[in-house]
């Protein structure tokens, strides 16, 4: 697959975790906490292998294309991102205007 393609691909699945993220943050308390680690992004996205196990890796270079920064801490060990923060990088990156708050 040509690198391209790749981030065509990577394109698709941010868009398709666009919703998702949006659901989780809606469900949130405001003492919640709006971290999301990156099994949660990668399988929102629906970025597996072929053998049907989550691609993190895929997941982690889609976040980097999209110029989110990882959070700090971390969640069971894993990276995490802050959902809103992800959001709004997600849907600047994929020209997903609708998405984008203010």
């Amino acid at each position: 697959m040509s690198r391209a393609t790749f981030e065509i691909n990577l394109k698709d699945a941010g868009i398709r975790l666009l919703p998702k993220l949006n659901e989780f943050i809606q469900s949130r308390k405001t003492t919640e906490s709006f971290l999301v680690t990156i099994e949660q992004i990668a399988r929102w996205a629906g970025l597996t292998r072929r053998n049907g196990r989550i691609d993190d890796n895929q997941a982690y270079h889609m976040m980097q294309l999209a110029q989110c920064p990882v959070s700090k801490t971390r969640k069971y060990g894993m990276r995490c991102w802050d959902a809103r923060e992800a959001m709004q990088a997600l849907a600047r990156w994929t020209g997903s205007w609708a998405w984008v708050m203010d």
